[in-house]
């Protein structure tokens, strides 16, 4: 006889006590079933899906952080390293790091992310068809 068989007559037991103790919580419900999630895609921008207003700023100063970030780890630059080659800050570095770009304006990124890398290039794409 196998250790589950041998638990059998010990859980029939318990269950049957707890069989009862049903009829003493009439009022007791299943907890409320959430709706099921729906997938929706964005448009490409997440500013611009939060409604922000000034979404499309954001979303390219984003771009450009995540390009000065990229060139950063792949030639394995530390903050101090980057300021030393390029001029600026390494405190500027240590922000677009952590994502704080309120301080920088597009420009500014552009002019980090060229002296980081020469060769970098740039594609912008106007859509007039849109809210502006």
């Amino acid at each position: 006889m196998s250790n589950a068989d041998d638990r059998k007559p010990f859980l029939a037991e318990v269950l049957s006590r707890l069989a009862p103790l049903e009829e003493d919580f009439p009022n007791i419900e299943d907890p409320p079933v959430e709706p099921e999630e729906v997938l929706v895609h964005g448009s490409g921008n997440v500013f611009r899906d939060f409604g922000d207003p000034e979404a499309d700023l954001k979303q390219a100063k984003a771009v450009f952080a995540a390009r000065i970030i990229a060139v950063l780890n792949d030639r394995g630059l530390a903050e101090r390293k980057a300021a030393s080659l390029t001029g600026f800050a390494a405190a500027d570095f240590s922000r677009i790091r952590n994502a704080d770009l309120g301080r920088f304006t597009l420009d500014r990124l552009m002019k980090m992310l060229a002296a980081l890398d020469a060769n970098a290039r740039v594609t912008v794409k106007v859509d007039l068809s849109g809210p502006a």
